[in-house]
Formats: C-alpha cells, sequence, structure tokens
C-alpha cells in the first residue's frame, strides 16, 4: 500500500473512532440527565414518622440514605468523568485527524512535483 493510501486510511479510521465517540458521549449525557432526573425516585415514596418507628425503619432509611448517595456519585462524578475521559479522546483525535490531514497534503504535493 502506497505512503498516501495508508494516511488516507488512517485517517477514515480515525474519523470513524471520533463518530463513535460522538456517539457514546451523547448516550452517556443522555443517561446521566435521565439519572439526575430520576434521582429522587429513591427516596419515594416518602414514609411518614408515624407509619413506620423503630430498627427496622432506621435501617430501612439508612439503606435508601447509601442508595441514594451511590446514584448520586455515578450520576455525577461517574459519569463526568467518563463524558471528560471521552472529550479528552475526542480532542487527540481531532488533533491527530488534523496532523494526518496535512500530511496528505503534503505527499499529494510530493506525487504532483514528482511528475
Amino acid at each position: 500500500m502506497s505512503y498516501l493510501a495508508s494516511l488516507m486510511t488512517g485517517r477514515t479510521e480515525k474519523l470513524e473512532q471520533l463518530s463513535r465517540l460522538r456517539q457514546a458521549k451523547s448516550t452517556l449525557e443522555t443517561l446521566q440527565m435521565d439519572m439526575v432526573q430520576h434521582s429522587r425516585d429513591i427516596t419515594e415514596p416518602e414514609l411518614p414518622p408515624n407509619a413506620w418507628k423503630g430498627t427496622t425503619a432506621d435501617k430501612f432509611e439508612q439503606k435508601r440514605d447509601a442508595a441514594l448517595r451511590s446514584y448520586k456519585d455515578i450520576s455525577h462524578n461517574k459519569m463526568d468523568d467518563a463524558v471528560q475521559l471521552i472529550s479528552s479522546r475526542m480532542g487527540a483525535l481531532h488533533n491527530s485527524v488534523q496532523s494526518t490531514e496535512i500530511r496528505i497534503e503534503r505527499e499529494k504535493q510530493r506525487i504532483k512535483d514528482e511528475k
């Protein structure tokens, strides 16, 4: 395979990766919004103090609070980290595509100059 063909194939692969990362980022952001909207569902229904009493009620509330904290950690921190990681990778790929396009243009010019 010629150098130019290799460069063009590499650019195409990078553009495909970039497209998949954009889709993944969009999907994660949508899921994150859904999680944030539904976080209140963990504490529903609200249990009135006169309905439940004692250690069983206390343990249930503690478990519910722990679930809510975990849910918020995932929906805010972990998903933010994942989105940031994808964005970083997208930036690196974008830079790589630009660099490859410059090399493609140089190689095309080199071939043209040889003729």
